[in-house]
């Protein structure tokens, strides 16, 4: 058996290499993008990538390096280029809109083909005009293979990146990834899935919450049927990690029209930037005021937590059409899971302006650790009691 023990040894010696070789990897794309977001950021200028990999596996030896070599060729000096992973390249392009890079990428495909090299793209953009792909999935697989995400991130990695469809399964490109295709968000490529000890804890605390609170969610239900005709369950659409859309419950605190009656409100709006809040808002009903108040209309989103779509701490999740309207730099809230309590719940409320709340959830994300998530939920249990800045 000696031989089975030593190739299994040198098996195991393999995949280690192999998750250090992507964490490597990934960790420089990582570095790239984040100094390329934030310079877009601060000009306003495009910022695009294009992700290139091989149609089936490289057929001779010196295919398997002619990806990169080829956008190294094409590519100029502020560009950076390197390998997403074995199979793909990745191309970072500074000031380049989305036509520009499938420019580039069409070139380089072509460069490819004389050589007798197949492959397919896809390109990500961030900043100037939104992208005309919506955010799929984090967790959606590619056919019969892993997400790029997950090649992206490494196995064992606690905080995998979530990216839209493109994945290669025995070489094969995603339809919507190939020549010609649509343009994906570049978001998404950057969002972080949960901590192991953060799922951890949702787990525990929202079904434990669930457990508890039972009779008051019935007793709260048969009021709301009792005060106003309409649903017990508020649901709607809200951008959640890496912008990728889910249903959101709340109790429902407002009449059953409120969402048609909203565009007559628009000129009463006290919240600047997109998000909408009204201090006296005449939708409400009269069970839903008190609900808000305490914020009890919060609690049907433990089942968002337990089905992973939201985390107890965690920027809130705002409506798609004011996610869609935020700026790029307000966008970077979405990099994490939305929460149903944050710094801005706990210290701002409605009495700060959007961008001082933007600003707040980007130091969460960049803060992110179990005892400042534990200060949060304490802290968020006297800010509720005291009702500071319910509205």
């Amino acid at each position: 058996m000696l031989w089975w023990s030593k190739w299994s040894a040198d098996r195991r010696q393999v995949a280690a290499r192999f998750d250090a070789d992507l964490r490597i990897r990934a960790e420089y794309l990582n570095r790239i993008l984040e100094r390329e977001r934030t310079r877009a950021d601060r000009t306003g200028r495009p910022l695009s990538m294009i992700l290139l990999g091989y149609d089936g596996r490289p057929r001779r030896r010196r295919d398997a390096s002619a990806i990169v070599a080829a956008l190294k060729t094409r590519s100029r000096i502020t560009d950076e280029v390197g390998w997403f992973d074995k199979r793909t390249g990745f191309a970072v392009l500074p000031d380049t809109p989305a036509a520009g890079g499938r420019r580039f990428a069409e070139i380089v495909c072509q460069t490819l083909k004389a050589q007798g090299v197949q492959t397919s793209y896809a390109i990500y953009q961030y900043g100037a005009s939104p992208p005309n792909d919506p955010p799929a999935p984090p967790d959606s697989p590619g056919r019969g293979g892993s997400s790029v995400g997950d090649r992206l991130a490494g196995p064992g990695r606690s905080h995998k990146r979530a990216v839209p469809a493109l994945a290669f399964s025995g070489g094969a490109a995603d339809t919507r990834s190939a020549v010609g295709g649509r343009v994906h968000r570049l978001e998404p490529l950057m969002a972080q899935r949960l901590p192991w000890w953060k799922r951890s804890t949702d787990v525990v605390f929202a079904g434990a919450g669930l457990l508890a609170a039972w009779p008051t969610l019935v007793a709260i239900g048969i009021a709301i049927r009792a005060d106003s005709p309409g649903p017990v369950i508020f649901r709607q659409r809200r951008c959640g990690l890496g912008g990728r859309p889910f249903d959101i419950w709340k109790f429902r605190t407002m009449v059953a029209d409120a969402e048609r009656q909203r565009d007559t409100l628009l000129s009463v709006n006290e919240q600047d930037g997109p998000a909408f809040k009204i201090r006296s808002d005449p939708r409400v009903t009269r069970i839903g005021a008190w609900l808000r108040r305490t914020s009890l209309d919060e609690l049907p989103q433990l089942v968002n937590v337990l089905r992973g779509e939201m985390t107890l701490v965690g920027p809130r999740p705002l409506p798609v059409a004011e996610s869609h309207a935020c700026e790029p730099w307000q966008r970077r809230r979405m990099a994490v899971t939305p929460g149903l309590t944050c710094i801005w719940q706990v210290w701002g409320r409605s009495r700060v302006t959007f961008s001082d709340w933007c600003r707040m959830d980007l130091r969460y994300t960049a803060t992110r650790t179990l005892v400042h998530d534990l200060k949060i939920m304490l802290a968020t249990v006297p800010a509720v009691l005291k009702q500071r800045g319910a509205c």
